[in-house]
C-alpha cells in the first residue's frame, strides 16, 4: 500500500505526460476514482489515507496540504521520487486514461451523485473505504470490467467503445499468469 501523496504525484506525472490540465480539485477527484477502482475491482485499498467529503467532493487531506498553495495552477511533481511498482503504475495509468477527459466540474458533479460522498456528508464527513468498495463493486466496477473487454466509463456510449483499445489487458493477464507459473 502506498501513501495518497505518492499516488497523487504519479497522477500529476500522467497528466503532464498527456498534456492535460491537472489542478488540486481535479487531482482529488481522480484519487477517489483510483481508490474506488482498487477497492471495487481488487478488494483492497491502494492507499490508507482517509477520504473526506468536502463541499466540492472527495478530498485526501494530506494531498490537499501538500498542494494547497497551488490554488488553481497546473500541478507539477518530481519524477525521481516515485516508488510505485510497475504493475500499479499500469493500472493507475489505465484508470487515469478513463477519467482524463472529464472536466473538473464533471468530476465534481459525478462524485456528488455517488452514494459514498452523499452518505458521508450526512454522517461524519469521512468517506469510508467500505462505502467506496460497496459502491464501486456494486455499481461501477467488476474484475471483468477492469480486465475484460467491457467499458468501465459509464458515460461512454456503447457505439464509441472499441474493445481493441482494451485488448492489451488480455495479453497482460496471460503474461501475469505465465510469470507466476515460472516462479
Amino acid at each position: 500500500m502506498y501513501s495518497a501523496c505518492d499516488i497523487a504525484k504519479y497522477v500529476i506525472i500522467l497528466a503532464n505526460k498527456y498534456n492535460d490540465e491537472i489542478t488540486q480539485l481535479k487531482l482529488q477527484k481522480l484519487l477517489y476514482y483510483v481508490q474506488g477502482t482498487y477497492l471495487g475491482a481488487g478488494g483492497y485499498a491502494v492507499f490508507d489515507d482517509e477520504m473526506l467529503a468536502w463541499k466540492h467532493g472527495p478530498v485526501v487531506h494530506a494531498v490537499w496540504q501538500q498542494y494547497k498553495d497551488c490554488g488553481k495552477e497546473q500541478l507539477q511533481a518530481d519524477v525521481s521520487d516515485i516508488s510505485l511498482e510497475p504493475f500499479d503504475k499500469e493500472i493507475i495509468e489505465e484508470i487515469y486514461k478513463r477519467y482524463r477527459t472529464f472536466t473538473t466540474k464533471e468530476l465534481v458533479d459525478k462524485t456528488h451523485s455517488e452514494t459514498p460522498w452523499i452518505n458521508a456528508r450526512d454522517d461524519n464527513d469521512i468517506i469510508t473505504k467500505e462505502s467506496i468498495k460497496d459502491y464501486f463493486s456494486e455499481n461501477v466496477f467488476s474484475y471483468e470490467q477492469v480486465f475484460g473487454n467491457i467499458p468501465i466509463v459509464d458515460v461512454l456510449p456503447a457505439e464509441d467503445y472499441d474493445p481493441d483499445e482494451d485488448s492489451w489487458y488480455d495479453e497482460w493477464k496471460e503474461q501475469r499468469v505465465n510469470d507466476r507459473k515460472a516462479v
